[in-house]
């Protein structure tokens, strides 16, 4: 289930960038005053598209599955438990944060 997610996630960061710029680029290519730029502002302006597109989509590829996770006290390491059972002897599951 987690791998399956990450791969939705990925693809879903990554696909506005990697279909709006070339897009983009054909377009500002039709234009007259952008024919006079040379190759290397063309990559700059393309780098620079893609940064945009990654910032806005990072936050909405995060939020498309929940990011906390249950576990088993079980299923920790001995220190964690020990840590746990001392604190709170009653609980069977712990919450963490999945990250990215």
């Amino acid at each position: 289930k987690q791998w399956y997610q990450r791969r939705v996630r990925g693809i879903c960061i990554a696909a506005p960038g990697m279909l709006l710029t070339p897009i983009l680029m054909e377009r500002l290519e039709k234009m007259p005053r952008f024919r006079s730029i040379g190759k290397w502002q063309s990559c700059a302006i393309q780098t620079v598209c893609v940064g945009c597109f990654l910032v806005a989509a990072v936050p909405f590829g995060c939020a498309l599955y929940p990011q906390k996770q249950s576990i088993s006290v079980e299923k920790l390491e001995t220190e964690l438990q020990e840590s746990i059972r001392a604190k709170h002897p009653e609980r069977r599951l712990v919450y963490y944060n999945k990250g990215l």
